[in-house]
């Protein structure tokens, strides 16, 4: 008797499928499809962790190479500072009266910032950091810049222009206005750049 229903096996849509995957999951489920997985999981992880881990060791130096460099080029400006504002304090009456030779005097001290602490003459200006004794202000300006962020660059170059370029100290005839090369020099060190490096 025909009941209507089709017993040649075909049953309802989507068992064959059920059927060919069952041999796929009983292999993974089994201790050498677990195995298999967990070796491909950690060939493929393991490259990706370590390259993301020297990523990191790399931006943590270089933030710390940024950050000591700052530090060491903030402290030495501020050593000038506070030796010029003394300076220029005590010789105030003898830089209105000759403002040439007064220019020439703060020249050469700026001039001096290019050499290496130890080298300095007639300032007292000592190295934050001593791997840092043997370099002179340019070349901590010069890698300062090459290894900072490119937008955060812009404030480098003030102190580069400060310690390079002179002709913000005046030409020859004008006289010497201690006042603004004071105020520069506190711009300079109120930079984020160079404020920012003590806290």
């Amino acid at each position: 008797m025909n009941s209507g229903f089709d017993e040649s096996g075909a049953g309802a849509p989507g068992t064959t499928k059920k059927r060919r995957s069952l041999p796929l999951i009983a292999f993974l489920n089994s201790a050498l499809g677990i195995w298999l997985l967990t070796t491909i999981s950690v060939s493929l992880l393991t490259p990706a962790l370590t390259y993301a881990y020297k990523a990191y060791e790399q931006h943590a130096a270089r933030a710390e190479q940024i950050n000591r460099l700052r530090i060491e080029i903030a402290g030495r400006l501020i050593q000038f500072q506070a030796v010029i504002k003394l300076m220029i304090d005590e010789k105030e009456a003898e830089f209105q009266a000759q403002p040439e030779a007064a220019r020439q005097s703060i020249r050469n001290l700026v001039l001096s910032l290019r050499r290496a602490p130890a080298q300095l003459a007639g300032l007292q200006i000592v190295e934050i950091f001593p791997e840092f004794k043997d370099r002179n202000l340019l070349s901590l300006i010069i890698e300062l810049g090459r290894i900072m962020p490119e937008n955060e660059r812009s404030e480098v170059g003030d102190v580069w222009d400060f310690v390079a370029d002179l002709r913000y100290l005046g030409n020859q005839g004008r006289p010497f206005d201690s006042d603004a090369f004071l105020d520069r020099l506190d711009m300079l060190v109120n930079l984020p750049l160079m404020s920012d490096a003590f806290q």
